[in-house]
């Protein structure tokens, strides 16, 4: 089997587990969904060498693991987390753009998974689960575009960021807050 055939069976598996995590109701678990998805699209992006995805990915698991720590925490804790992390994405790229050697166009595209990934990250300082998945819009949209690019090798990112949309909005619509029934007049 090719790169591009195991890049694309490790990104369908992500994939799958990705959409299912938007289906669960709280917070730790759906981020250890996640954390499982994100390790499978790291392992496709080693397979089809995409560079700056494969630094992002690593972060992934360790915001995650950091974020279900905090798991409950408001206020400063979240808000300096989710700005180192945001801050070590920019930096990540920085220094991958200035030792890649790589075209100024292929830089430019490298920027939609950072900014993913601060999408991503303001998501997971989100106490309230269905605020998590909103900021995942952002997240997903800018993910796709980074894989449409790559062809068949990431076709499960392609779909899943596709199938993520249906899944975050199925998630929104069953677990909003649904209002208060009024009271009846006896």
């Amino acid at each position: 089997m090719t790169n591009e055939n195991w890049a694309m069976i490790f990104s369908i598996l992500g994939m799958l587990v990705n959409i299912v995590s938007f289906q669960v109701k709280n917070k730790k678990p759906l981020l250890v969904f996640q954390t499982i998805g994100n390790v499978l699209f790291l392992i496709s992006f080693v397979f089809n060498a995409s560079g700056i995805a494969v630094t992002l990915n690593v972060i992934y698991v360790i915001r995650n693991f950091i974020y279900m720590k905090l798991d409950g925490k408001r206020g400063k804790p979240m808000y300096i987390t989710c700005a180192i992390l945001c801050a070590t994405f920019i930096v990540s790229y920085t220094i991958f753009t200035l030792v890649a050697g790589l075209e100024p166009k292929e830089n430019l595209w490298n920027l939609a998974p950072v900014a993913a990934s601060i999408f991503g990250t303001i998501a997971s300082a989100c106490v309230d689960v269905n605020k998590y998945r909103l900021w995942k819009y952002g997240d997903s949209i800018c993910w796709l575009c980074f894989n449409a690019r790559f062809g068949l090798g990431a076709i499960g990112g392609v779909l899943g960021e596709v199938l993520n949309q249906i899944s975050l909005t199925v998630g929104l619509i069953r677990y909003r807050k649904k209002p208060e029934a009024s009271l009846e007049h006896e």
